[in-house]
């Protein structure tokens, strides 16, 4: 499995969107299947307030770097290598 699926939300209410964040964090966590017991998922953001953007891409490609730190990091916590997959 694998793939990365793309999301802007677009909210001027940050304590919002980390109370969403976090809510979706619980249900990943909780989330269990039939056939896989349970599942991961690495996401990136960015505010449009933490810095003066030149553009959209550079938005976007900003996001798309923390995600692979975030799943850099999952990799690292769970002692799998990468590399041999």
């Amino acid at each position: 499995m694998g793939g990365d699926e793309f999301v802007i939300i677009i909210t001027k209410d940050i304590p919002q969107f980390e109370n969403l964040l976090r809510a979706f964090e619980q249900r990943v966590e909780s989330w269990h299947g039939e056939f896989v017991e349970s599942m991961a998922v690495s996401y990136g953001y960015v505010f449009s307030s933490e810095r003066k953007w030149n553009s959209i891409f550079d938005i976007s490609k900003a996001s798309d770097e923390r995600m692979y730190e975030s799943k850099k990091q999952y990799y690292t916590r769970s002692g799998m290598d990468r590399s041999r997959q």
